[in-house]
């Protein structure tokens, strides 16, 4: 029969295994959305003209 704090040790490893792959999960999303939102800034830049970008670039200036 297991003791007590076999059970413990053992309660406390799966916790610690459950805790590592959460962490690798989130980091694995957190990545592939920034990899989106580069993307999208990516496109959403190569569509403003040169005027546009002079407009931003300004108002991020003034306001920053």
């Amino acid at each position: 029969m297991k003791s007590i704090r076999q059970i413990n040790d053992q309660i406390k490893q799966g916790l610690e295994g459950i805790i590592s792959q959460q962490r690798q999960q989130h980091l694995y999303h957190q990545t592939k959305l920034r990899e989106q939102v580069v993307s999208k800034y990516l496109q959403f830049n190569a569509c403003l003209s040169e005027q546009e970008r002079r407009q931003i670039k300004q108002f991020i200036e003034q306001n920053a």
